[in-house]
């Protein structure tokens, strides 16, 4: 279940938590698991525009709710303490399942984010039809996009999923349309 290839590659787990137990579930991981079997427990976020009082505000979202990520060098060490804590029975307790993240998933997310795994807003213009990102994470990544919502400055773009594919709403901001 938590398994890794061998040579220490970091290798990066989801949790699902359905029924709003994520963020528990998450801090209860964070100080349970040990550096060896966790290097870092996180979601990711993205940047979006929201109306308010008048003015366009910056706020953050979460990118996948229901959803935090385990990195981990070590799928043994991770298994092991996630069985002693009682981890993995609190998380199937509650419907969710630990799953590893397929390499391709990894790197288009890795590309998409920073360091502190937040996606910032984009900005571009669509020129006859056609979108072009200027600025942001989803430069070069234009035919990945599903639909924008001008007015609330969301793209929601497709990625590959083990199961096919599925959506996320980054920000994006068309300047101009012609």
């Amino acid at each position: 279940m938590y398994s890794t290839k061998k040579g220490g590659i970091i290798i990066w787990y989801v949790v699902y938590c359905p029924h709003q137990n994520m963020q528990n579930l998450m801090e209860l991981c964070k100080k349970t698991l040990s550096e060896q079997a966790a290097a870092c427990v996180f979601t990711f976020t993205y940047d979006r525009m929201k109306r308010y009082q008048g003015e366009w505000h910056l706020e953050r979202s979460l990118s996948f709710p229901d959803y935090f990520f385990i990195e981990s060098s070590n799928g043994e060490q991770l298994e092991k303490e996630m069985n002693r804590n009682e981890l993995a029975s609190k998380i199937l307790a509650t419907g969710g399942i630990v799953t590893p993240v397929d390499k391709q998933e990894e790197e288009l997310l890795r590309r998409l984010s920073d360091e502190s795994h937040h996606m910032g807003m984009s900005t571009g213009y669509i020129a006859e039809g056609k979108t072009y990102v200027t600025q942001g994470p989803l430069v070069g990544y234009e035919s990945r996009i599903r639909k924008i919502d001008r007015h609330k400055r969301l793209a929601r773009i497709s990625l590959p999923y083990a199961k096919g594919e599925m959506e996320l709403c980054m920000g994006l901001e068309i300047k101009t349309k012609s």
